[in-house]
């Protein structure tokens, strides 16, 4: 018998049905959230930022920044800061 594993969650609908705001927001989401694992260590930790309150955000979280095109940047730049140890 051959062992099965789990890959990945499959998507409950083609991105092609996702409006193109949404699609923007995921894509932001996604690369936050790989500059997150990288700059926190892992993946659990970058979660738990992204859904936490930041005070250099004006004490809100980054996921809630990244539902607009501009937020990117800020998140980013937090991001670089906490790297880079001239977070405050």
């Amino acid at each position: 018998m051959s062992k099965i594993s789990i890959l990945g969650l499959a998507l409950s609908r083609p991105p092609a049905c996702w409006s193109s705001t949404y699609r923007g927001y995921e894509f932001r989401r996604v690369q936050a959230l790989m500059q997150a694992s990288h700059t926190l260590g892992n993946r659990k930790s970058a979660d738990r930022w992204l859904g936490s309150p930041v005070l250099a955000l004006n004490r809100r979280s980054p996921c809630e920044m990244l539902t607009k095109p501009s937020g990117y940047p800020e998140v980013r730049d937090v991001l670089l800061r906490i790297e880079h140890g001239v977070y405050m």
